[in-house]
């Protein structure tokens, strides 16, 4: 009888750790799956103005969101924005918009030095993959600037950032 019991007490703590190992697996997993993409697009943007200048965005993407910065730049002068938006790979859109100017080194243009609000495609075509749209600018206290339109051309960052990136994470069509 006593043997029993020690076999039982055995089989319990061995079935208790082999249950919280599988836990702690299965949550280590869950976490792995959330972890952010970095991402950058490389690109123009062209103003009503005439005026047009390298843009580049630089980029962290978590479940469609994104947060990071862009850098509009005609050397050796740039500007530095923080940028916010979503990227929605079903509907092959991506938006975004810069919430505050980090620094401005010496860019000097026609217009005003405004925060870009933007709203962008995905087109595959036969000379690529492109990223564009227009973009509506603004001063931080929402008086409107400059409009004008923005253009990705780097085919493999526009794949990578309408890749679909989990393994779960799978566009079923009905």
């Amino acid at each position: 009888m006593d043997y029993q019991l020690k076999l039982k007490s055995y089989y319990c703590f061995i079935m208790k750790n082999v249950f919280f190992g599988i836990l702690f697996l299965l949550l280590c997993a869950s976490v792995s799956f959330a972890q952010p993409k970095h991402l950058t697009l490389s690109g123009i943007i062209s103003m009503t103005t005439g005026e047009t200048f390298p843009y580049k965005l630089i980029f962290t993407e978590t479940d469609g969101q994104i947060k990071g910065y862009s850098i509009t730049y005609k050397a050796p002068d740039d500007t530095k924005t923080l940028i916010s938006g979503t990227v929605d790979r079903r509907q092959h859109t991506f938006t975004f918009k810069e919430t505050e100017i980090i620094y401005s080194h010496g860019v000097e243009t026609k217009a005003y030095i405004c925060l870009i609000n933007a709203a962008m495609q995905y087109n595959a075509s036969g000379r690529g993959n492109i990223l564009t749209g227009h973009i509506n600018t603004n001063e931080t206290d929402k008086t409107s600037c400059t409009a004008g339109t923005i253009l990705f051309t780097d085919g493999d960052e526009i794949q990578n950032l309408f890749a679909y990136h989990e393994k779960f994470d799978t566009v079923i069509s009905t």
